[in-house]
Formats: C-alpha cells, structure tokens, sequence
C-alpha cells in the first residue's frame, strides 16, 4: 500500500497509481468504490505518473522512459501527446470545463530522471501557468510566476476554485501559500 499514490476521483472511483520512479515500470488502477471491481487503465510505463479527470474519462500521464506528457482516453484508448511536457502532480482539471487542464510548467528542461530528482528533493524548480486544451491539443501560457512574483515557485498541490476563477497552490521551495486569479 506504501507504494501506491491514491487519487480520489470522485464518488465512484478511486485511482491507485504505483509510485513513479524512471527505471521501474508503472501502472494505473480504477477501482470501483460500490462494487470493489478493480481494472486496469495503463501499465507497464516507465516511472508512470498520473492525473484523472472528475469523470474517470481521461488520464493525464507522464511516460519517463520516453519522456512525454500524454493525455489517454479510456473509451477510445487513443493516446494524445501534450507539450510543453510537466508533471502530472503540477496539475489540475478544469471543473467546469473537461478539456481544460492547467499546470505549472518548469522553465528548466526537464529529461527522464526530473520527476524522480524532483519528488527526493534534489531539484526544484521555477515554473510558469500553462493552460492545456485537450480537444483542440493547444497550449497556452497563462502566466510567467517569477516576474509576476519576484520569487521562483516550484508548484506543488494545485487546486481550482468552485467557478475556475482562482488557481491555488503552494510554493515546495518555501511552503507558501499562493493564488492566482484566472479571470483577469
């Protein structure tokens, strides 16, 4: 159980990621919480990490071995590649809009052992807001955090208020808390 990242998707899924690491396979279970039916979304992905949308339709992923952000459509098992590439824990889903995702994009280059530096605290990063359309497989910066800020900000724990209209999050440089208005 140690080994797994639990996501609470909503009231009939949970999401049980194995914990990413670049030289070890991962994989990406949904389980049923009425009936308990476990099923299998993806696997055997080099240091896999994950992000489910609210409805358990579309996983956001990171593939190490290939170094790639990619978005998977359950239903249709098609696999869409995004960039600039991130890290799935850097995101959040629109609420209010389901091809939107918005994530916090380091300005550093990033390579195959990034995610697994940055989760033991070897690396931080200076990261800038992207907003991802996935139906339209665009991307778009929101907003550049250092020079707006004054400080670099490695983004961790996004969250989106109830209307989309606010982006928190915190700062893993200094733990603090910060907010960014979207609708300006």
């Amino acid at each position: 159980i140690k080994e797994l990242l639990s996501q609470f998707v909503n009231t009939k899924t949970v999401a049980l990621t194995t914990k990413p690491h670049q030289n070890f396979p991962g994989f990406l279970y949904f389980i049923d919480t009425g009936t308990g039916k476990v099923s299998k979304i993806l696997g055997s992905i080099l240091g896999l990490s994950t992000l489910s949308n609210n409805s358990a339709t579309t996983v956001l992923y990171l593939d190490q071995g290939n170094f790639q952000m990619s978005v998977f459509d359950i239903k249709s098992q098609a696999k869409t590649i995004l960039t600039p590439t991130t890290f799935p824990e850097k995101c959040v889903w629109s609420k209010k809009d389901v091809s939107l995702v918005y994530c916090a994009v380091p300005k550093n280059s990033l390579d195959e052992r990034s995610l697994t530096n940055w989760y033991t605290g070897y690396i931080s990063y200076s990261d800038d807001i992207w907003v991802y359309d996935i139906k339209n497989n665009t991307s778009r910066i929101m907003e550049d955090l250092s020079t707006d800020s004054g400080t670099s900000i490695d983004v961790i724990k996004p969250i989106l208020s109830e209307n989309d209209g606010y982006l928190v999050f915190i700062n893993k440089i200094d733990n603090s808390l910060w907010s960014l208005d979207l609708n300006k």
